[in-house]
């Protein structure tokens, strides 16, 4: 019956002919609509996402694109969120409070903050390397583009596997202002963002946004009452364009975010043994033990409080473009810092075990600098210098306060550790892109990047309080200084057929390498990682009516990746491995708009991951690498009268089972199919839209993580829930003009 549900979902997206992205890229309808360059034109949905401005449709990759109004629309105000909306991306967070983030399968694994992600963020096309960086807000965004497949040789630094890219909005030239207003029933959270544009003469024009959230939690602690995860967070942006003569434009950004996280969201999934029972026993709470994953907890405070994560962070860029005459030159200048604290009860039970405190500071400044042909050639191409320095700092401390376990250790394990971690990154990359016409229907599009990365890392622990844990378990070690180089070079070849105007088919192949490093979790001896290597290959075409009427888009893909970066907990400590993996599979996308107002539209991902060093079918998973995604979905709209315009707008949104560890014996997420809606009333005259969002409205569970307890036997595991049910309403005001 499973796979026949899997079977189901890709027929009703194959007959919807409809796609996510596509679905709400071309009716964006801000109140000040960005420049055309960065934006969608009636049914042409534009991407930069290989540093040009090209139609989605004339692009050899499969790339989604999710537009302001659907973000708006979908109630979403953080990156994590974009997994709801964009099917086949993965964003899991451990309760380390970093990030994996998989596409088709395969992105970087959970665990230390040092790792590089396979799947790249890039803010305003500035490189975002860390996991901690998907913590950030999500506000004031012209559109979100998620590439998929390997596309290194163009689209930047370690996108061996892919990436997603944020354009925030630009300053408008005219009068004009934004607010956005929510409040989430269910969680009592509340949310309110907005912006304003003010031309400061003709030539310099200026935007000011914020957002401020105060979300609630949804699990549960049954012994104070709390809720986890709650997040408070605000973050404030200005940006400027300035055009002071024809043929030149600079756009500069700031934000500064603070963010703070309170408690873990977290059940016990599954109990073997006694061990459970012994610890509850000892803080005194026996009858609260269960594992019935009913968004309940029972969590003590450890001894500096509630578990916390505090991240404030700024970004700066700066994107200069010069018309010479119809060759670009382009510049973009990025700077970036964030500090992280983490306060964790690591027992996640009652009584204080295991503790963890942690600061994490990261800081960053890259330069970019290309030069861009015109693309109304035979001819066209693209050269490109990068450099990035980027530096990591870590101090963690771990203290521990078990009794004696039976089964277990002969003695209690106690003992209190500090371990320190300090890594300097610097890379230069030159890269390139020709593209050739052969004739009016075939055309041939190669890419190169030499990238040449150094890595040092100096790394010490140190016995705080001896005992057990800080001397078997995680022994000391002397300052021990490592440092790495490596040159590579990698590529990128597309084959492209054109029938016609509204027709594409192509082949591509690309190699993307991911840098190896250090893991700040380890041993000095054990940290060093061998660098990953992607090969994807792509085939498929993409189809249009020309009249907007449908769209229907399909690529069969196969990716393999030499010593893929694997990180895993096993109970103890954290276990750094290279593997050879591979993923394959097809995707299918568009939409159907069958009469006016009506849109359907549907997505499906088919990936078999598998990791080749294991036996077939036996322990061979990838974990987070669900077979099945998609998504199905219906818009309305429609004049209710001369003012008002109503909007509907409902989807359902799938994943099949995953796997989260390595370890077979930690529970696995089951099967997740969510129903989301929007229903709105708006007065564009007037300037303001009232709505209704929902999601998860049949209120599913599933796991969205799950890991090892610390100290426990195998089997004794716990699990993070996905979100539940989610209703709010949410108010907009725009006009100016």
């Amino acid at each position: 019956m499973v796979k026949q549900r899997h079977w189901l979902w890709a027929m009703a997206s194959a007959i919807a002919m409809t796609g996510a992205s596509a679905a709400h890229a071309q009716d964006v309808a801000q109140p000040n609509a960005p420049d055309a360059e960065q934006s969608s034109e009636g049914d042409e949905i534009l991407v930069t996402a290989f540093r040009r401005s090209d139609n989605v449709q004339d692009v050899a990759a499969s790339v989604d694109v999710i537009s302001a109004e659907r973000l708006t629309e979908s109630g979403i105000s953080t990156i994590e969120q974009l997994r709801t909306v964009a099917p086949g991306l993965l964003i899991a967070r451990p309760p380390n409070n970093t990030a994996s983030v998989t596409v088709r399968g395969l992105g970087s694994a959970a665990g230390p903050v040092s790792f590089d992600q396979s799947v790249s963020l890039f803010v305003d096309g500035v490189y975002a390397p860390r996991g901690a960086e998907f913590l950030s807000s999500l506000f004031d965004i012209e559109r979100v583009e998620v590439v998929r497949g390997t596309q290194a040789a163009v689209l930047g630094k370690n996108t061996s596997l892919g990436g997603v890219l944020l354009t925030t909005r630009r300053p408008g030239r005219e009068f004009s202002y934004d607010l956005n207003a929510q409040y989430e029933f269910e969680l009592e959270s509340t949310t309110i963002s907005g912006g304003v544009d003010i031309p400061l003469s003709d030539t310099l024009f200026v935007r000011l946004a914020a957002q401020r959230q105060d979300l609630g939690g949804w699990v549960t602690n049954r012994i104070d009452g709390s809720n986890a995860r709650e997040t408070d967070q605000w973050a404030a942006r200005i940006s400027a364009l300035w055009e002071p003569t024809p043929g030149f434009e600079a756009v500069f950004r700031y934000q500064y975010e603070d963010l703070e996280n309170f408690g873990v969201p977290n059940e016990i999934s599954r109990i073997t043994g006694t061990q459970f029972l012994q610890l509850f026993t000892a803080a005194g709470v026996p009858g609260l033990l269960e594992s019935n994953l009913d968004s309940t907890s029972a969590s003590s405070m450890g001894a500096n409080g509630r578990s916390r994560t505090t991240q404030p962070s700024e970004r700066a860029n700066l994107t200069m473009n010069w018309d010479l005459g119809g060759v670009t030159l382009t510049s973009v200048t990025g700077w970036s810092q964030f500090d992280q604290n983490r306060f964790i009860d690591r027992d996640y039970i009652p009584g204080d075990y295991l503790h963890e405190d942690t600061d994490v500071a990261g800081d960053q400044i890259s330069q970019e600098l290309r030069v861009t042909s015109p693309t109304d050639g035979r001819f066209d191409y693209m050269l490109g210098l990068l450099y990035v320095d980027n530096t990591l700092d870590q101090t963690e401390r771990l203290t521990a306060n078990y009794p004696l376990l039976v089964p277990g250790p002969p003695v209690p394990i106690a003992g209190a550790y500090r371990q320190t971690f300090s890594q300097g990154t610097t890379t230069w990359s030159v890269f390139s892109q020709l593209g050739f016409d052969v004739s009016e229907q075939f055309r041939v599009v190669g890419g190169l990047r030499f990238t040449s990365e150094e890595k040092s890392a100096d790394m010490e622990r140190v016995t705080v309080t001896p005992g057990f844990y800080s001397n078997v378990a995680n022994p000391a070690f002397p300052l021990t200084s490592l440092s790495r180089e490596e040159e590579v070079l990698d590529g990128s070849i597309a084959f492209e057929f054109r029938p016609s105007d509204d027709a594409m088919y192509y082949v591509s192949w690309g190699q993307g390498t991911k840098g190896g490093g250090y893991s700040d979790t380890t041993l000095a001896v054990e940290a060093e990682y061998s660098s990953e290597v992607a090969h994807t290959t792509e085939a498929g075409f993409k189809l249009d009516s020309g009249d907007g009427r449908w769209r229907f888009n399909a690529a069969a893909f196969y990716t393999e990746v030499d010593d893929y970066q694997n990180n895993f907990f096993n109970g103890q400590r954290f276990v750094i491995e290279n593997l050879d993996i591979r993923s394959q599979g097809v995707e299918l996308e568009g939409f159907l708009r069958p009469a006016d107002g009506f849109e359907l539209r549907g997505n499906v991902t088919y990936a078999d991951t598998r990791n080749l060093d294991a036996a077939p079918g036996v322990g061979d998973e990838v974990p987070l690498a669900p077979e099945w995604t998609g998504q199905v979905g219906l818009r309305y709209e429609t004049a209710v009268s001369n003012n008002l315009d109503l909007t509907l707008d409902f989807d359902v949104t799938y994943r099949s089972e995953i796997s989260h560890q390595k370890n077979p014996q930690v529970s696995r997420g089951d099967e997740f199919a969510t129903l989301n809606g929007y229903v709105g009333l708006s007065n564009p005259g007037a300037g303001w839209e009232l709505g209704l969002v929902g999601r998860n409205l049949t209120d599913e569970s599933s796991l969205a993580f799950g890991f090892p307890g610390a100290f426990l036997a195998a089997g004794n595991t716990f699990g993070i829930p996905e979100q539940p049910l989610t209703l709010a309403v949410q108010l907009r005001l725009f006009g100016g003009h």
